[in-house]
């Protein structure tokens, strides 16, 4: 099909430009800001014959009056959960 914008006639390398451009045409919207994106980025890669592979990423973005880094760990610790990430607690200094 064709791409209604050239954001989507781009491979992404990365997935925060377009989530804090996502961002930034909300501004005016109610906080607290929660944006969520799985999608596949494109990375350089001298062992495929394309000199390209696809490989999947997750971005979480919180944005409010407030840190929101409580919010974010807790969505990254859920997700590690489910995924069956174990935990590996480095030395305590």
């Amino acid at each position: 099909g064709n791409p209604k914008t050239l954001d989507f006639e781009v491979c992404r390398t990365s997935l925060l430009p377009c989530a804090l451009k996502t961002l930034a045409a909300n501004k005016d919207a109610p906080v607290p800001i929660k944006l969520f994106e799985l999608s596949d980025v494109i990375l350089i890669s001298e062992e495929h014959e394309t000199g390209a592979k696809n490989e999947r990423r997750l971005l979480a973005l919180f944005s409010g009056k407030e840190s929101g880094f409580e919010v974010i760990h807790g969505v990254l610790n859920r997700i590690m959960q489910v995924l069956g990430v174990p935990v590996e607690l480095g030395d305590k200094m």
